[in-house]
């Protein structure tokens, strides 16, 4: 019984693991497009990470699996759908919706992270566009001084 708490349990995680990364796209600073090129970083920074800890999650998840598959003598590589087929009724219902809830996170994941990508690198180019149309000062510091005392309507004796 344990080895089916464990697999149980790691599909919960997984599915709050999808959860988390939704939320991380979700999260208004995500789309505000008026962020410095920093803020934008950060945000790219933060997806990626939780991209990472469901990449994690998923290894995890798949290892718990082939250890129940082996012990309910099924090959290794036996897939969910597969190993539901040996519980009990009621734990394949439970088995089959979380598969299924994290199938569907999963592919909400991907879609919103290709709209992402794309909304991001759009935000990276008007930045760097804007930075090239910005007006060129020199400031006070790194100009000569005769031009900061010309500017400043100093006369030099």
């Amino acid at each position: 019984m344990r080895y089916l708490s464990d697999l149980i349990e790691a599909l919960r995680v997984e599915l709050q693991q999808y959860g988390e990364l939704l939320a991380r796209f979700e999260d208004p600073a995500t789309h505000s497009g008026s962020g410095t090129p920093e803020e934008v970083l950060a945000t790219v920074a933060t997806i990626q990470g939780q991209r990472r800890v469901v990449a994690k999650t998923v290894r995890q998840r798949e290892q718990i699996q082939r250890r129940f598959a082996r012990h309910v003598r099924l090959p290794e590589a036996a897939e969910l759908n597969e190993i539901v087929t040996v519980l009990p009724r009621q734990y394949q219902l439970l088995i089959r919706a979380l598969v299924d809830e994290n199938k569907d996170l999963s592919v909400r994941a991907e879609q919103t992270t290709d709209r992402e990508r794309v909304f991001l690198r759009r935000s990276l180019q008007l930045m760097s566009t804007g930075f090239e149309r910005a007006p060129k000062r020199r400031s006070a510091a790194r100009r000569s001084p005769m031009r900061r005392c010309a500017s400043a309507n100093v006369r030099l004796a």
